[in-house]
């Protein structure tokens, strides 16, 4: 009690400041880290909560996508005390990444729907060098991929994956790539996050067309994206997958991925009526 009532909650753009206190724990605050880069930062508010001027709380509002997006990152007594601040000036609805330690720090100011819950994954060097001899096939090639390549083709993958995040401007913004097995495109992987300057990636949008599946193309589309982000400067690569999802999940620890946090993707919407946030 006596530290929530020390804890003082702002407003702030102090990108070295984020980035110091985010670096701490840079899988869990990969994709919060990831919005540090200068083409993200434009797009976000960072609400902060301070104990003797440590960050020890931060709530960010992403606003650079369709809809709105909140993450999470901190102590759930300081990520709390910023909800109660704050949430008057969050949008109606949106997405969020929230750790699940920070599920009560919401719950009576947000409702949370189609909850699902997610390991959050950090490559580990020494496996993943390990795994690269298993990694080659004949007739299949990975290569980057750009807006000179057929939108429509991309799209058609992802229609095999209910409930993406992917968006035809996210080409741009981040790094993805293609698994071609005799010209036909048949995977795609790529990054919700991509941040060189501060030597972080998310990797996201991770799909293989149905027909395709269970034939290793995504483990190899994975690892070319990531030996690209690598040679980028991307020293810290996570990711985040349903719990339930046990194919991906044996894939990207066949990789070298190892558990180490645990977060929700939900969809929000603020509480109606008047709350008391004091």
């Amino acid at each position: 009690m006596e530290r929530t009532m020390s804890l003082s909650c702002v407003e702030i753009d102090e990108r070295e400041r984020l980035r110091l206190a985010l670096s701490h724990d840079p899988v869990t605050a990969a994709y919060l880290l990831g919005d540090l880069e200068p083409s993200f930062f434009e797009h976000c508010r960072w609400f902060v909560a301070t104990y003797h001027e440590r960050i020890c709380g931060i709530v960010l509002l992403y606003g650079g996508l369709s809809k709105p997006c909140l993450l999470s990152w901190g102590a759930p007594d300081a990520v709390e005390a910023i909800v109660r601040t704050f949430a008057c000036e969050w949008p109606p609805g949106g997405y969020g990444k929230i750790l699940n330690a920070h599920q009560h720090a919401f719950q009576d100011v947000l409702l949370f729907s189609g909850i699902e819950r997610m390991w959050n994954m950090g490559l580990r060097q020494d496996l993943f060098e390990a795994s690269i001899p298993s990694l080659e096939k004949p007739n299949v090639t990975c290569r980057l991929l750009n807006v000179e390549d057929s939108l429509s083709s991309i799209l058609a993958i992802y229609e095999d994956y209910p409930g993406h995040y992917f968006e035809s401007s996210q080409l741009e913004s981040g790094v993805y790539a293609g698994c071609f097995v005799e010209g036909e495109l048949v995977g795609i992987a790529g990054t919700h996050t991509y941040a060189p300057s501060v030597g972080v990636s998310c990797l996201g949008n991770i799909v293989t067309a149905t027909k395709h599946r269970g034939k290793g193309y995504a483990r190899m589309c994975i690892a070319f994206l990531v030996q690209e982000l690598q040679q980028r400067g991307c020293k810290h690569i996570a990711l985040n997958v349903n719990q339930k999802n046990h194919a991906a999940i044996a894939c990207y620890r066949s990789l070298g991925f190892v558990f180490h946090n645990t977060a929700m993707d939900v969809v929000f919407s603020r509480v109606d009526g008047e709350l008391d946030l004091s």
